[in-house]
């Protein structure tokens, strides 16, 4: 963590710059992250450009959302301390919900979790078969925190990291870009084979309009595999 004024744009609360290898290695699921740095202005300001003292609420709830982009996660539409200012309900009382602790989870995995957690996996379609790029997909337990996943370019979605139990799963467009942002929902889409190339999400309607699937009861270590289909892009 650095403080400092002039190491990047004004407006923004906080800034998390992360390195990458310049091209994937061939087959490879993840890119390491080479090196992280969390900067925050010298004198730490809210949106209405007040300064925010070091031990206010929000400063904490900007430091673990950062702290999150430094360990590899990107920005969710669930309320979640990966979500943005508009829909977070992190705090100091309840830092993480469960799709921040289910993220970390997964990229850095204690022993035993793969076998103490379940996991839903499926695929978005539009109605004619395409897949769907980059659709939020959102599994609701009956009790407790949203946890969520992106789908790949070939439609498929993977939510791991869940307690067994009872879930509604539902999926949905991205929203707009938000202000300060130029990619939907602030997120780094996913590079191509050549690690330069990135691919947007193929649907810039509203919200889809698909079946809804009932709730489904999920027995650890159990995956259930579902299809979403009939999902039309306006």
């Amino acid at each position: 963590m650095d403080f400092c004024d002039g190491c990047f744009d004004s407006s923004l609360l906080a800034y998390s710059v992360l390195t990458f290898p310049a091209v994937p290695s061939p087959g490879a699921t993840f890119m390491p992250i080479q090196y992280s740095k969390l900067l925050f202005p010298k004198l730490p300001h809210d949106t209405s450009g007040s300064t925010l003292a070091s031990w206010s609420e929000l400063f904490f709830v900007i430091a673990v959302h950062e702290f999150g982009h430094n360990l590899g996660l990107q920005h969710t539409s669930v309320s979640s301390a990966m979500s943005t200012m508009d829909t977070s309900a992190s705090s100091k009382a309840r830092p993480l919900a469960q799709d921040d602790i289910a993220g970390i989870s997964y990229l850095y995995p204690a022993a035993g979790a793969p076998s103490s957690y379940a996991k839903i996996s499926g695929r978005v379609v539009f109605s004619d078969g395409t897949p769907v790029n980059l659709a939020p997909v959102v599994a609701i337990p009956a009790e407790g925190d949203p946890v969520e996943a992106f789908t790949h370019q070939d439609g498929t979605y993977e939510i791991d990291g869940i307690p067994p139990g009872l879930y509604y799963v539902y999926t949905q467009s991205l929203p707009p870009a938000e202000v300060g942002y130029n990619t939907r929902l602030g997120l780094i889409y996913p590079y191509a084979s050549d690690g330069q190339t990135q691919i947007p999400p193929n649907c810039d309607g509203g919200m889809w309009q698909g079946p809804t699937l009932s709730k489904r009861e999920i027995r650890c270590p159990e995956s259930i595999s579902r299809s979403l289909r009939e999902v039309r892009c306006p």
